[in-house]
């Protein structure tokens, strides 16, 4: 056990921590300050040595003008990141070379986002963001690094339910390379769209008895969804999904068994490792539980007693680099791994600042 302090102005509150897929960047961000108008938002970017385990490195502090800092997501496989900032009543969209701290692109744009999250499994750059009543498809030009966006193909107006969370479910066929999409929803729907089109394939009605899904995780061979105390998952039959098309697959997914954990508080925060069927969750009463949910076993594996300051985020974060092969059909597949050698470190962000 260790830790690392990140901020070190006694104005300045840890917003959230994230790490990046290939387990190489850990980015951290502050948001506005009640305390300090005059501060400015910022995102810090921090290099780490899993073969050497050192401590975190800097290696830059980026600087925003806008008020806020909303979320931010880090490209899979180079040195961008895109981040949803807000100034007053408008939000902007921008991608950000953090190594040479740098904005390329901007673009302003008048809906309230909240969520934004790379497609990691193309080896296009494109993104959604979602907001409460709007989910919106990016796409970065390679040719002139532009940002391209379109809406989706489907009026959330016309629904008396909220967007919660999002989550990208890795290719199912082989033969149509689509990547869909999970959107969680306010009343316990799940809605699954096609990253393609941009279009809707199916809508699944209350999986979680009318509770909101806080959020969505993938594991080797489930995907669960969270609602308060609970993980409500479905298993992934890959083997049966290369036998039909993804529409007819995914259209059925949900109709299939459900299975359920419950644990002793509402769960804040999950991680996990998608090549693996681990996941790890942290209560509100800042317990924190090793799951698997293929054998729907859980082990209790640390009580935060020690500190009253808030936990912001919680990681799992694998010792050993992931590696990707690319095929032809602009898919990346993670190449196979010992899972059985796997290790990893538990990292929690609290809101001054600590690692």
């Amino acid at each position: 056990h260790r830790t690392q302090t990140f901020l070190k102005n006694s104005y300045d509150e840890l917003t959230s921590l994230k790490i990046s897929s290939n387990n190489k960047i850990i980015y951290a961000f502050t948001s506005f300050n009640k305390n300090k108008p005059s501060f400015k938002p910022y995102i810090l970017f921090y290099s780490y040595s899993s073969e050497h385990e050192t401590k975190f490195a800097l290696i830059n502090k980026c600087m925003f003008n806008q008020d806020v800092i909303i979320d931010c997501d880090i490209a899979p496989r180079n040195n961008l990141s895109i981040v949803i900032s807000k100034q007053g009543n408008c939000d902007f969209v921008s991608v950000l070379d953090f190594i040479n701290n740098e904005i390329l692109v901007t673009t302003a744009i008048n809906i309230d986002y909240y969520n934004i999250k790379w497609n990691k499994y193309l080896k296009n750059l494109e993104f959604t963001t979602i907001s409460t009543k709007a989910m919106t498809f990016w796409r970065i030009n390679t040719s002139d690094g532009a940002l391209q966006y379109q809406q989706a193909n489907f009026d959330f107006n016309e629904i008396d339910y909220e967007l919660t969370c999002i989550e990208f479910m890795k290719p199912l066929n082989n033969n149509d390379n689509i990547v869909v999409l999970l959107v969680g929803c306010s009343n316990g729907d799940v809605l699954s769209f096609d990253t393609k089109t941009n279009s809707m394939i199916a809508s699944f009605k209350n999986i979680s008895n009318h509770k909101m899904i806080s959020s969505i995780v993938t594991t080797m061979n489930n995907v669960a969804f969270v609602v308060d105390n609970d993980i409500v998952f479905y298993d992934i039959n890959y083997e049966a999904a290369k036998t039909t098309t993804t529409y007819n697959y995914i259209s059925s997914l949900f109709i299939s068994k459900q299975h359920s954990m419950s644990f002793d508080s509402k769960i804040l925060y999950t991680d996990n490792d998608i090549s693996t069927n681990d996941i790890t969750i942290l209560t509100t009463k800042r317990i924190l539980y090793y799951v698997n949910t293929e054998e729907e076993t859980s082990v209790k594996l640390h009580r935060f007693i020690n500190t009253e300051e808030p936990i912001i985020k919680l990681m799992l974060m694998k010792k050993t680099v992931d590696k990707y092969t690319v095929a032809d059909d602009n898919i990346y597949r993670e190449e196979n791994l010992n899972i059985d050698k796997l290790s990893y470190y538990i990292v929690t962000a609290h809101l001054g600042g600590t690692l």
